[in-house]
């Protein structure tokens, strides 16, 4: 399983190069890293907050409510939005289609499930003095108006509604060229795409949200949005004009844009696909094996019977 994740996020870091290469336009070698202090500091804290909260759980004698492989769930995510939002990467989409498609799959696919597998807010809460961790524990469970207003928010249909709009709406032209031309509306597609993908995820891999739909339900919700990200990365793969160019441009711009949106697909469709699959897979894994804990006290009288 780690060589495959290894492989698809390879494929999709790997894609934006490409796209640069297939153009022949004339672009930075060497891009910079995005000096975006507001963000580091937002995700350094983040994960201090993190380490910090596995140190106290740690010396509770409690290191395995979050065990290794959600501590290097989280590490990767972390990882992954640096890559997405702080490395070259985000300078080569501001010139590559493939390139914005690939940062946009690493926000929605890749760094969500790490991050809901991680546990983060468990770790952050444990990262506050106990006092006030506790104090904090009281006012939660203590409130009955911000716990429904959370249930209301990952309500399925709503996760759903709202990630299937965000993602028709923001490869639109209209809103897709706005959000190049002005770095806060760049800010809120990104935020968009991360946020409704992250309340997707934790219905589908979450015991707390799995909870409200069964798994049955969590895998329709996940094959339903698979089945929408692969049928926008078609549209764009066959699509015989580009859609987010101005018009009047010269022809051989035209066919290096339709290019680059045609690879933009194929990354939409095939590498996103792999990744939907691997994540169902271990849904699907994961069901089986609660169906054999269930079904394992009858199963063991039968035997003994």
């Amino acid at each position: 399983m780690r060589t495959l994740n290894a492989a698809v996020l390879a494929c999709l870091l790997f894609a934006p190069g490409v796209a640069l290469a297939h153009l022949g336009q004339e672009h930075d070698a060497t891009p910079a890293w995005i000096a975006d202090w507001w963000l580091s500091a937002l995700l350094a804290a983040s994960a201090l907050a993190y380490a910090a909260g596995l140190a106290r759980l740690r010396r509770a004698g409690k290191a395995g409510v979050i065990g290794r492989w959600r501590a290097q769930a989280f590490a990767a995510g972390m990882l992954v939005l640096v890559v997405a939002l702080l490395s070259p990467l985000d300078a080569m989409a501001e010139h590559s289609f493939a390139a914005h498609m690939t940062q946009h799959l690493l926000l929605m696919l890749v760094a969500p499930p790490l991050l809901v597998h991680a546990a983060p807010v468990l770790a952050w809460t444990w990262s506050l003095p106990p006092a006030r961790r506790q104090a904090l524990t009281r006012r939660w469970a203590g409130n009955a108006a911000p716990r429904r207003l959370l249930q209301v928010l990952l309500h399925p249909l709503l996760v759903w509604g709202a990630a299937s709009f965000v993602l028709w709406f923001w490869h639109l032209p209209g809103p897709y060229l706005r959000a190049l031309a002005d770095e806060g509306v760049h800010t809120l597609e990104h935020a968009c795409f991360f946020l409704t993908s992250l309340a997707l995820f934790y219905l589908l891999f979450a015991p707390r949200g799995r909870a409200r739909l069964g798994f049955g339900g969590a895998l329709l919700l996940g094959v339903g949005f698979g089945i929408e990200n692969g049928f926008l990365g078609a549209i764009l793969t066959f699509s015989q004009r580009p859609f987010y160019v101005p018009a009047g441009l010269p022809e051989a711009a035209m066919q290096a844009a339709l290019q680059d949106q045609q690879l933009a697909g194929l990354i939409m469709w095939v590498p996103a696909s792999i990744v939907h699959l691997g994540l169902l897979g271990l849904l699907c894994m994961e069901w089986l094996r609660d169906e054999e804990r269930r079904h394992a006290p009858a199963i063991s009288r039968y035997k003994n019977g």
